[in-house]
């Protein structure tokens, strides 16, 4: 099986088994054979405030441990009880919906950083119209299909708190 093999329903299937994590199925070896790091390791929670307190948390204690944080751990959560858009605006995130974050780690120069946020929603955009819709990037961090809002994305970025490495936490809220 081929990362490209993944269907919808089984993408589907696989968030609504609600699992700790891929590594127990084979996920994550199928992802790493096909050279990516993002999504390699996935943390699963069917009810959390906010999947970037969950990351900021992983990271403190993954390098408090002395442990190197996965790069391209992803977190993701059934519904969200705390969410929150940019300028920590309230945001709805009840089950149904697809509310992750996603953190790599900074390995580009500071002026090219910029990038991050229209590489997110370019790929956020795809993705949506693999499945059909015709997505489009309302600049810089709305997702829209129809005229109307189908996703939102948020970046925010930790320094690492014993070495200072700098991740990148791209969160993106799909309704």
């Amino acid at each position: 099986m081929e990362l490209a093999d993944l269907s919808p329903a089984e993408v589907s299937r696989f968030l609504q088994e609600r699992r700790r994590g891929a590594a127990d199925s084979g996920e994550a070896e199928l992802i790493c054979r096909s050279g990516l790091s993002v999504g390699s390791v996935i943390e699963y929670k069917s009810t959390a405030e906010r999947c970037m307190a969950l990351a900021r948390e992983k990271i403190t204690v993954s390098e408090e441990a002395d442990i190197s944080f996965p790069d391209g751990m992803t977190f993701i959560a059934g519904e969200l009880t705390a969410g929150q858009g940019r300028f920590s605006r309230a945001w709805h995130a009840p089950a149904g919906g697809l509310w992750l974050v996603t953190v790599i780690v900074n390995t580009l120069l500071p002026s090219s950083s910029v990038l991050y946020p229209l590489a997110a929603g370019v790929a956020c955009c795809e993705t949506v119209r693999h499945y059909g819709l015709n997505a489009t990037l309302k600049w810089v961090n709305d997702v829209q299909a129809g005229g109307r809002k189908l996703a939102g994305i948020l970046l925010e970025t930790k320094r690492g708190p014993r070495y200072g490495e700098e991740y990148v936490l791209i969160g993106i809220g799909l309704n």
